[in-house]
């Protein structure tokens, strides 16, 4: 078993480097190297150790045969479609999956026709009204093909390549439908799992049902902004992603019902835990899971011990096979990475935190049993931390510290609720009345876990930023701590270790909000995407300008972390400058977090629904709400803050408001979207400054950020609030340029990430 974990391992090293950090390799010499190092080492057989050369043969070929398919996978699979990028075709494509709502219409999976022959995974977008697209539909329409690792700037990426999703393609005019008479058995598993959420659907009621859906499909698409805020900021997101974990509660709940013969449960298991991750889509946790639980079942039946490490690199070997690419998918990393920590460290640390109990009967037996329980859930959670906690804090800038509390406090109910979900939503497919007497059944369960989900993630600390350098000191010294536990001979207790943590955590906390405080003036060009949210502060007064983005994290939670490191959870003001989401679709979860002392909004648009969300949040809250329609002086101390009301006529970017904040001889203005002609306006309405600081109008739009403003104010410091490759081409030449002749020197937050400038008012 150990040959083949060598030989899939070796395959995997070369697809990594090959795509991830030699991408303008040429694969063909370096998997001929590898191969010849191979066929040497079959001839060697006399020189090196036996044991030793069978081991880099197997590491050797596997390499070789990693280079020498990444380069046919791109010459077989990729150059074809590289050929359509930016030309319009007659496409003929098969709908593979359930189409997904979009801003601007449906977005469906599809398995498309080449002209040139063959087929590729492509998105193809359509008007709504092909919102009833179902699996095994053939379309056909002109649309508009564009290769799918650039965005619309010609920024590389790779979340759709990673999916193995090599074409975009934009239809044009109307699509010929043609729904084939018999269902094909390709979508059988995708028609499956859409019947499994009809029942969920109608076996649970109100957000119950929301939460079983998500937690046993895997389909979030209804799940409150909320609730997703606080599963990221409790680690809790992978109990609702069909992950390893749903697998595993699938395999044990078929053993419990087809008891204890081994065998014959295997025979079962096996095809059922097949069925469901292609019903999921085959996502890359639900591939190494089935994979894994596949070779764990056929181990009794071929007399053969399991093996982790063998059956952790055949199913990296299989989604390697299946597409290279996939190994910049976020969700592959985290998985195998969560599985190689569970692996290495679970046991130990189970045996560590064990290590004082003794087995008992009775009452003390009871809680023996309980205390392995909590423990056993806590190893794990740690185990899994090991590996994934780095890819976190780099790809989402987030360090969950209450991760491993949340998972044993709610791994239980997860457990429940997933078994319990999949059965009685099965029934509801079949008797829709009995299934909706037992749903009720969950509701207390699901009810618990929102609760805890709620109050854990608005702990001021329940997770941190990990781009302070404090924080990543402490996170290096976690593991020098782990390192030295581990691998220092003699037995040792966990008390130091956790302690030591712990208290350097704490000082990390206490420096961080130290730092911050240094200066007396300070803002903050938060981090958010695309959108905007500003923080400015003097002394102890705390103004928050707009809360809106489109970043993986809620913006209301990157405000709300940026105020609690300040050492406060409570805001003076608010202000929304118009009623777009790029600007306020944090706000409800900002509130949820934070305590606001006031709101300040323009009276427009009284039929937006962003402005109803906001105050009704606001009036669940008790919050008060200040609409501006005149210029209005807000001065706390030395701080004077002057916001004035829409000028512009028509559309949300021209009504809103516009904020100059003062503090001594430093001045910060912040004009939101307003366009050039509006911009004219507001010259002409007020007196502005020299100003120190500007955040610079529209996100960098060459329709704001005019001349005429820039010759009057004239910044000294430019900050461009953007997010990485949008599609709207922000920050544009001319609106550089324009502050660069102004003489500003400009900061971005989609190369630096959040802007934070200090000043001293005197």
């Amino acid at each position: 078993m150990r040959k083949l974990a060598i030989f899939t391992g070796g395959f995997a090293v070369a697809v990594f480097a090959a795509i991830l950090l030699f991408p303008d390799l040429n694969r063909w010499p370096v998997g001929g190297a590898c191969a010849g190092i191979a066929l040497l080492l079959a001839l060697l057989r006399r020189i090196l150790p036996d044991k030793l050369r069978r081991r880099a043969l197997l590491c050797c070929a596997g390499m070789a045969l990693g280079m020498l398919w990444t380069g046919g996978y791109e010459r077989l699979f990729v150059e074809p479609v590289r050929q359509l990028d930016d030309t319009t075709i007659v496409l003929t494509a098969t709908v593979t999956e359930w189409p997904e709502e979009r801003d601007y219409g449906v977005r469906v999976r599809t398995r498309a026709e080449l002209p040139q022959g063959g087929h590729t995974d492509a998105f193809l977008y359509l008007d709504a009204e092909y919102a009833d697209l179902q699996p095994g539909d053939r379309v056909t329409t002109v649309a508009h093909c564009t290769f799918s690792d650039e965005n619309t700037f010609g920024k590389r990426v790779s979340y759709n390549t990673a999916k193995g999703v090599f074409l975009l393609a934009t239809a044009y005019g109307e699509a010929q439908i043609v729904r084939p008479a018999h269902t094909p058995l390709s979508t059988i598993p995708a028609q499956a799992i859409h019947r499994l959420q009809q029942g969920i659907e109608v076996a649970f009621p109100g957000r119950t049902q929301t939460l079983v859906r998500a937690i046993v499909t895997g389909n979030r698409e209804q799940l409150e902004p909320l609730m997703i805020s606080g599963l990221n900021r409790t680690g809790l997101t992978h109990t609702v992603a069909v992950s390893g974990m749903h697998l595993a509660f699938l395999a044990g709940l078929l053993n419990l019902m087809l008891g204890r013969r081994k065998r014959f449960a295997a025979l079962v298991s096996i095809p059922v835990i097949v069925l469901f991750a292609l019903m999921v889509g085959c996502p890359a946790s639900a591939v190494r899971a089935a994979v894994m639980l596949v070779m764990l079942q056929l181990a009794p039946l071929l007399r053969r011990e399991g093996d982790t490490p063998t059956s952790l690199l055949l199913a990296l070997f299989l989604l390697l096979a299946h597409n290279p690419y996939a190994c910049a998918d976020i969700g592959l990393q985290l998985s195998f990475s969560a599985v190689a920590g569970i692996a290495l460290f679970t046991q130990r640390l189970q045996n560590r935190f064990t290590a004082w109990m003794t087995p008992a009967k009775g009452l003390k037996g009871l809680l023996y049993r309980g205390i392995r329980a909590v423990t056993a859930v806590l190893s794990v959670t740690l185990g899994a931390q090991v590996f994934t906690l780095p890819l976190t804090a780099y790809y989402f800038n987030t360090i969950s510290l209450v991760s491993p509390l949340a998972n044993v406090l709610c791994a239980w109910s997860v457990s429940f609720l997933f078994m319990f979900g999949a059965v009685v939503g099965c029934l509801g497919i079949l008797l829709p009345g009995v299934a909706g007497i037992l749903g009720v059944v969950a509701v207390p369960v699901a009810e618990y876990f929102y609760r805890v989900v709620t109050a854990l993630a608005k702990f001021p600390y329940a997770a941190i930023p990990a781009r302070p350098e404090l924080y990543l000191l402490w996170m290096g010294f976690v593991y020098v701590v782990l390192a030295l536990t581990f691998l220092l001979p003699g037995r040792k207790r966990m008390i130091v270790p956790c302690a030591s943590v712990a208290i350097t955590l704490v000082a990390a906390i206490i420096c961080t909000t130290a730092s911050l405080r240094a200066s007396p003036m300070q803002v903050d060009v938060l981090d958010v995407g695309q959108g905007q949210s500003v923080l400015l502060r003097y002394d102890d007064y705390f103004v928050l300008v707009d809360c809106g983005g489109d970043s993986y994290d809620n913006p209301g939670d990157i405000a709300a972390d940026r105020l609690h490191s300040y050492g406060r959870t409570e805001l003076d003001l608010l202000v929304v400058s118009h009623y777009h989401d790029d600007h306020a679709n944090g706000v409800p979860e900002l509130l949820d977090r934070v305590d606001v002392k006031c709101i300040a909004l323009p009276d427009v648009q009284p039929e937006s629904e962003l402005r109803q969300r906001i105050l009704t949040v606001a009036q669940q809250r008790d919050i008060p709400v200040l609409f501006l329609v005149e210029d209005t002086v807000l001065k706390q101390g030395k701080a004077t803050l002057t916001i004035y009301p829409p000028l512009g006529e028509e559309g949300a970017n021209e009504l809103g408001l516009t904020v100059l904040y003062t503090v001594g001889q430093e001045d910060v203005l912040i004009t939101g979207d307003m366009n050039t002609e509006c911009e004219q306006k507001l010259l002409a309405h007020a007196q502005l400054p020299d100003v120190e600081i500007m955040v610079a109008g529209h996100h960098g739009s060459k329709h704001s950020n005019s001349q005429q403003l820039l010759e009057v104010v004239r910044p000294e410091v430019a900050v461009i609030s953007v997010g990485a490759y949008n599609r709207f081409g922000h920050p544009t030449t001319e609106t550089l340029e324009r502050f660069k002749t102004a003489g500003a020197v400009i900061y971005r937050t989609d190369v630096r990430g959040t802007v934070s400038l200090t000043a001293d008012p005197k």
